[in-house]
């Protein structure tokens, strides 16, 4: 049976999520999603996650 694990890492102050995917064969692979247009893909739940979703209520600080 191949098995398979995904973290991902929500920013706070800023629209920016990174996911990390290790597959069977213990390789790891990264992503980065950054700016409220990004989806990250979700297979194994069957879903694309919108960071316009995730960030909906989110007021961010503007930068310099």
């Amino acid at each position: 049976m191949s098995t398979s694990h995904w973290s991902v890492l929500v920013s706070q102050d800023r629209p920016q999520i990174e996911q990390y995917h290790r597959k069977a064969d213990s390789e790891w692979t990264y992503r980065l999603h950054l700016g409220l247009e990004a989806a990250v893909a979700m297979p194994s739940i069957g879903c694309d996650l919108k960071l316009v979703d995730v960030y909906d209520r989110v007021e961010f600080a503007e930068t310099a």
